[in-house]
């Protein structure tokens, strides 16, 4: 998976805030947009949570998409629940998530650290992040 860190700006020209996107439609569209979305608007602490291999189902979702460590990989998507957290009405068909490595997510979380931490120098500047990096 190829994702596009940039910067979004009004047609103005100020600044908004930083971006997360797939590179290219591909067959996993799907996995793409919620990894961007989940990225764009997850708090640096989930990182922490990641890290810790003895959490292995917790909730770390943020207002804008949800997710759930389930052991080496999260699920990302809407309508996830901790084992045994799950609301009376809750309807598994409704439950609709994408599945990606621990490990590939944890790059892509260090990675867009990084991006963050850089100054803003060229407007135009993004990083093409590949997660097949995650294994060298």
């Amino acid at each position: 998976m190829k994702l596009v860190f940039s910067h979004i700006y009004d047609k103005d020209g100020n600044y908004i805030y930083p971006y997360c996107s797939p590179k290219d439609s591909t067959i996993d569209s799907d996995i793409e947009d919620y990894v961007a979305r989940y990225i764009t608007y997850g708090p640096n602490y989930i990182l922490e949570e990641l890290y810790d291999e003895s959490i292995t189902n917790r909730f770390i979702g943020v207002e804008e998409i949800e997710a759930l460590i389930d052991y080496d990989n999260v699920k990302i998507g809407y309508w996830l629940y901790e084992d045994d957290c799950e609301p009376e009405d809750y309807d598994p068909e409704e439950t609709t998530y994408v599945v990606i490595s621990r490990k590939e997510l944890i790059y892509l979380l260090e990675k867009w650290d990084e991006f963050l931490a850089k100054p803003i120098i060229d407007p135009h500047y993004q990083e093409i992040i590949d997660t097949k990096e995650a294994y060298l």
